[in-house]
Parts: C-alpha cells; sequence; structure tokens
C-alpha cells in the first residue's frame, strides 16, 4: 500500500537531528524510523562498529588458519605436533570464536 498520508510534527533542529542520527545508526530513513518507533514496530540492529568488523575479520582470519592447521594435524601431515597440545588448540579455536561474536554484538552466546 503506497504511504500517502502525512502527518505533519513541528521539532527543533536539535529534536531533528537527533531523530536524523538514530536513524542514521540503524542505518535507515528518518520516516522509516519514525514509523517504526511510533508503532512500536521493531528495530533493525545498530551495525557494529568499523573497528569491531575489522576486528572480526582478523579474527576469522586468525580462526581460519587454526582450523588448516588443525586439519593437517588430525589429516597426520603435520607429524612434529605433540597430540597432547590438540585440546588447548581446539579451546584456541572457540576462543577466537567467541571473542568474534562478541565484538559483533552478538552476545555471550556459546561458540559451536
Amino acid at each position: 500500500m503506497a504511504r500517502s498520508a502525512v502527518i505533519p510534527v513541528r521539532l527543533t533542529p536539535e529534536e531533528r537531528e537527533l531523530l536524523h542520527k538514530k536513524a542514521s545508526d540503524h542505518r535507515i530513513s528518518l520516516s522509516e524510523f519514525i514509523r517504526r518507533m511510533a508503532l512500536s514496530r521493531r528495530l533493525p540492529p545498530k551495525p557494529a562498529p568499523e573497528v569491531n568488523q575489522n576486528t572480526y575479520q582478523e579474527l576469522a582470519r586468525i580462526g581460519n588458519n587454526l582450523n588448516q592447521f588443525l586439519r593437517a594435524l588430525h589429516e597426520g601431515k603435520i607429524p612434529f605436533v605433540n597430540p597432547a597440545s590438540l585440546p588447548e588448540l581446539v579451546e584456541l579455536r572457540r576462543t577466537l570464536k567467541l571473542i568474534g561474536l562478541q565484538v559483533l554484538g552478538a552476545g555471550e552466546g556459546s561458540p559451536s
């Protein structure tokens, strides 16, 4: 359905700027932000800060290298590694994944 009804609302420049910033934080238009807030609709989550996204990407690279290492270890391609160290490597992988989720704001959930 096309939106054709207009509701005039008067705001101070500061109020408008604040609403505009909040809408931008969620990467939606000012109109969409006001509609969602007024109609009690759920807002999209705020994106993670760029530094967190960059950290997550670096953690993903480290995790990928760790996965490759563990795969080679399991396949017997790395004979010089002490198998007793394997539980620590698996725990390190889980820790990297958890940190990555936390950096992105995905919460305290346990990684799989």
